[in-house]
């Protein structure tokens, strides 16, 4: 077994982590955002709870495509092909809601700062349910079929979007918004939200915690109650997948910590100990990616046209070969190794510092 490729999909993963549980919760607070703020000063803790981090959590997300584009270039131009509307659409929300975001606090009259508010809720709405939805259509498999073409007197294998079997026309428009990529869609909506309502329940104080608190309880029976629904479909229709799960028993011990975390935060939201809830969601994120990660071990983008494809990936794009050249993946990886060290250490102290509950400035802020 090839190694480089192999820790280039661990790190991967690692990111992809670290932006669903830091972005995850100013996301989730967008959407939360009109149900639980009452006033004008409820508006301004909700953004100044995430003002100061939520731009330096998208760090991850950029981080995540370019360790993608340069570990493997093949499955990332067959996802961007493949998914193309879903991700220009992601683009255009994240913009949206930074533009609401950074401009509220500008605008010199009550129209133009809800029409900021509605931007930042949409932009936080729609990001976070294209993500959910672009996971559920990966999950379920892309029409990606290994074919022989001619090139330059050449015959080559390579990798295509196809419409049919014969590859005999593949300028396709892949149909996003199937049921099971729908249910998945939701459950993230749900959880995400969830995630903010805490966060905001733990950074504030008075009524708008509390509000946030009881919203985060809702939240937590519709996640549980999608989560059912979710895994009833994947046991129905993508069965190989949590057969793929239950021969890594490396990552049984997971399992339990993801269960206990998940029960915990109901438990600490009853008990208004907002701090361990929302570790509690954290670790549950976390745990999550890592089993679904493990789940999909080695392939990175499956197949349609493959009966299996996590266990035998005939035209599904693997970690092997989807991969950069063994050169290539070296010197990204002591980049990495430079780099995401020192991501971690501005995060921590960009926590240290705004850690705690939010304080309104005098003047300023959002």
């Amino acid at each position: 077994m090839e190694l480089l490729p192999v820790v280039w999909f661990i790190l991967i993963g690692f990111i992809v982590a670290m932006y669903a549980v830091l972005d995850g919760f100013d996301l989730g607070a967008g959407i939360v955002y009109p149900f639980i703020s009452k006033t004008e000063e409820d508006k301004r803790y909700i953004l100044n709870a995430i003002g100061p981090v939520w731009d330096a959590n998208e760090v991850w997300l950029i981080l995540a495509g370019g360790a993608l584009f340069a570990a493997f270039p093949v499955a990332y131009a067959t996802l961007f092909s493949g998914l193309y509307i879903p991700f220009i659409l992601i683009l255009f929300m994240l913009i949206l809601r930074a533009i609401g975001l950074e401009y509220r606090g500008k605008m010199p009259t009550l129209f133009l700062r809800n029409m900021m508010d509605g931007f930042f809720v949409f932009g936080s709405f729609g990001a976070t349910f294209l993500f959910g939805l672009t996971l559920g259509n990966v999950i379920k498999g892309l029409p990606v079929k290994l074919i022989e073409k001619d090139l330059y007197g050449e015959t080559v294998k390579t990798y295509m979007l196809c419409a049919d079997k014969d590859c005999s026309y593949t300028g396709i428009l892949i149909n996003i918004l199937d049921p099971y990529a729908l249910f998945i869609a939701l459950l993230t909506l749900s959880f995400v939200a969830m995630h903010g309502s805490i966060y905001i329940a733990m950074t504030t104080s008075g009524e708008l915690s509390e509000r946030a608190s009881s919203f985060a309880k809702k939240l937590w029976f519709d996640t549980t109650i999608l989560y059912l629904i979710v895994h009833v479909l994947t046991m129905i229709y993508h069965p190989q997948l949590i057969q793929n799960f239950f021969i890594r028993l490396f990552i049984f011990p997971v399992l339990p910590i993801v269960i206990v975390g998940y029960l915990t935060v109901i438990i600490a939201l009853n008990k208004k100990r907002f701090s361990l809830a929302f570790w509690s969601s954290s670790v549950t994120i976390l745990g999550f990616i890592a089993m679904a990660f493990v789940s999909i071990f080695p392939t990175l983008v499956p197949s349609i046209y493959d009966e299996n494809p996590f266990r035998n990936p005939v035209n599904s794009l693997t970690v092997y070969n989807s991969a950069s050249s063994e050169t290539t993946l070296k010197v990204m990886l002591i980049v990495a190794l430079i780099g995401v060290p020192l991501v971690l250490t501005y995060k921590f102290f960009v926590y240290k510092i705004f850690w705690g509950k939010v304080k309104l400035p005098e003047e300023g802020g959002y």
